[in-house]
């Protein structure tokens, strides 16, 4: 005949207690829940504390209260103050657990012992309650533990979460939550030489990078839950010095009795819905992160970079391009000749589809000359029909001096053929005295195989703009990374 396991009684040190499930101990002991044989099992939710039944062979439950999948592997132990059932994760045997009822047990070697009952044992919201589940490089966690810190600074108040992330045989990890920037932190054994004495931005190096000091503080527990693998109580201080390498945070933490060494990576929205496998309903971040890296793309990032060198690159060509071309033809034209219409020698254009230009100067001083230009080839067809004109003034207005206008000009065209060209030139002058009766001379020089520059010099501006731009974005972002703190 078989035996209800629940009928049995085992004297212990602490009395009777009935058996549960397929192996129970003491009410200051573990048990492991095991469903066989189409048995069912009740345990509480390791998130809300519901109360759940385990149906027959399952392998894992999701709570009907706050849809959380419930760890059937863990061990667990029976609240002393109320009798739900806590899961214990690791293979610590010291530390502190909390139960939905809100007391706060301390976990002892041999023992389980009541440390403090909240009067009210409502839990903050956060966007991961005990038992959420979470995977970074390929290995699930799952979250145990919740510590809330509140730092006073400059009269505002500011708070902070930190989540204890458990794996079966992996150190633990936290996730850090501080004015909605996530950061995923692993504490570290080599111990690095922080500046003896606290200066904003001073350098140091460590594990090959240059670390910036940011900060240093001092925090306050407020809120504990779930499991914690150390005694930690409301009010406990912390104090902490920060320095950053984005995307990298490298802490120091002293309490009255130890120093531990922490290093946190910055993470994105997108990486930490993708571990966590749905999206975070919570507030988006305020200012820059502590170790936020500089958004975008690798181009956006590197593009100011890119642009500068971009920039000398057209820069080296405006400078290539002054230098291309040659002289083919060169006439100085007094007035009499331009005004009563003049035609060059015959000059040579030595290949097909070249650019030329036409290169004018002038002595116009508070005068102006304009000119007509009609290129014809050998058959005296006109070819190309330009015109400009040169003026320059200046004077002095109201004790300061001023001029306009410039003494050259130059138009570039293209010439389809090579051959033989002269130019038929007429044009006119003036002075602001009216009294243009001598105009002044004009030099004429023909160029061909010419590299206009003047795309190289916008090229170069846009260039120099877009680097601008990027160095004003970026200064603006480092800035509010180090003066942008919030009010929570």
């Amino acid at each position: 005949e078989r035996i209800d396991p629940r009928s049995i009684e085992i004297d212990t040190p602490s009395g009777a207690v009935p058996l549960s499930g397929e192996r129970a101990a003491s009410e200051n002991a573990r048990e492991r829940v095991v469903v066989q044989g189409g048995r069912a099992l009740t345990l509480n939710c390791d998130g809300c504390g519901g109360s759940l039944q385990v149906p027959a062979e399952a392998k894992e439950l999701e709570c009907s209260y706050c849809g959380i999948t419930v760890d059937l592997k863990a061990d667990r132990i029976r609240c002393v103050d109320c009798e739900r059932t806590i899961p214990v994760y690791g293979e610590v045997r010291e530390g502190v657990v909390t139960c939905a009822c809100g007391a706060r047990l301390e976990l002892g070697q041999d023992k389980i012992s009541l440390l403090a009952k909240l009067t009210d044992p409502k839990r903050p919201k956060t966007p991961f309650p005990l038992g959420s589940i979470l995977r970074f490089e390929g290995v699930e966690y799952r979250v145990i533990g919740h510590i809330r810190f509140r730092e006073r600074s400059g009269g505002a108040i500011y708070r902070s979460d930190e989540f204890l992330l458990y794996a079966r045989g992996r150190p633990y990890r936290w996730l850090l939550l501080d004015g909605g920037h996530f950061s995923l932190i692993d504490e570290i054994d080599d111990r690095p030489r922080f500046p003896t004495v606290f200066r904003e931005k001073q350098a140091f190096n460590f594990r090959g990078k240059r670390w910036r000091q940011y900060e240093k503080g001092r925090s306050e527990i407020v809120w504990v839950d779930g499991q914690l693998p150390w005694v930690a109580q409301v009010g406990d201080e912390v104090r902490y010095v920060d320095a950053i390498d984005p995307p990298y945070t490298l802490t120091k933490e002293t309490t009255k009795d130890e120093a531990e060494y922490y290093l946190a990576r910055y993470l994105s929205r997108d990486e930490l819905e993708a571990a966590y496998g749905k999206s975070i309903k919570w507030a988006r971040p305020r200012g820059v992160g502590s170790n936020q890296p500089y958004p975008g793309s690798v181009f956006r990032r590197n593009s100011g970079w890119i642009m500068l060198g971009l920039c000398f690159l057209q820069i080296f060509l405006v400078m290539w391009a002054s230098q291309q071309g040659h002289a083919i033809d060169q006439q100085i034209l007094a007035h009499e000749e331009y005004s009563a219409e003049f035609l060059t020698d015959s000059f040579e254009v030595s290949r097909d589809n070249q650019l030329c230009e036409l290169r004018l100067q002038s002595n116009v001083n508070n005068s102006w000359v304009y000119l007509d230009f009609a290129l014809v080839n050998e058959r005296d067809e006109v070819v190309h029909e330009l015109s400009e004109t040169i003026s320059y003034y200046h004077g002095v207005e109201g004790g300061e001096s001023w001029s306009e206008g410039s003494d050259s000009q130059s138009i570039a065209f293209r010439l389809r053929e090579a051959g033989m060209y002269r130019w038929v030139i007429a044009g006119s002058a003036g002075k602001t005295d009216d009294a243009a009766s001598t105009g002044p001379d004009v030099v004429i020089e023909t160029w061909e195989g010419i590299v206009l520059s003047r795309y190289f010099v916008m090229l170069a501006i846009f260039c120099a703009i877009w680097a601008l731009m990027v160095a004003i974005l970026r200064w603006s972002f480092e800035a509010r990374r180090w003066g942008d703190f919030e009010e929570d």
